[in-house]
């Protein structure tokens, strides 16, 4: 892989530092969950001309989850996902998080 000497240079420069520190709590679908709650029609995933709320994920994901759980999905489970970047992908991974 090729960088140009400035790019390189300025990357081995900033190696080790850290940028603002964002205290979280929780896990990726909680906070999901969470955000989901507080703006439900805000837009969470544009992909492939396709804009999905809040709402919309979380709803497709708590269905992906429900059925893996019927499936006997649970904690430390492994579940593959084979999807191309699109706006399935997010529900998708959620709703795996949540099974």
């Amino acid at each position: 892989m090729y960088l140009p000497v400035g790019e390189r240079e300025l990357i081995l420069a900033s190696a080790g530092t850290q940028g603002p520190v964002v205290p979280v709590s929780g896990t990726l679908h909680a906070l999901f969950e969470e955000q989901a709650a507080r703006t439900p029609d805000a837009v969470a995933v544009v992909a492939g001309g396709v804009s999905l709320s809040y709402r919309e994920v979380e709803e497709r994901a708590n269905r992906l989850a429900w059925y893996l759980r019927s499936l006997g999905v649970g904690a430390e489970s492994l579940v593959g996902v084979c999807l191309e970047r699109g706006p399935d992908l997010v529900p998708a991974l959620i709703g795996v998080l949540k099974s």
